[in-house]
């Protein structure tokens, strides 16, 4: 129970796991501001640390022709699956 999930509403499906807790994960709260699209999600965990997760910020690139409709990423999350 390190990990979190989260579910899509109308299918029950899981979405996304968020792992990165070495212990019981025991509160969460997301945080969503109306004026930015600032949207966070803080997790606790017995393992005394909280962490922040956001979504990926996409970067436009001068030459979108060569992507075919893909966007790099900015943050990556390289120590989880």
């Amino acid at each position: 129970m390190s990990a979190v999930k989260a579910f899509d509403m109308w299918t029950g499906q899981t979405s996304s796991t968020f792992r990165g807790h070495y212990e019981y994960v025991n509160c969460c709260w997301f945080s969503s501001q109306d004026q930015s699209f600032l949207q966070e999600l803080y997790t606790g965990s017995n393992d005394r640390q909280i962490l922040v997760w956001s979504p990926s910020k996409s970067i436009v690139t001068e030459d979108e022709g060569s992507m075919k409709g893909q966007r790099p990423t900015l943050d990556c999350d390289y120590w989880s699956d």
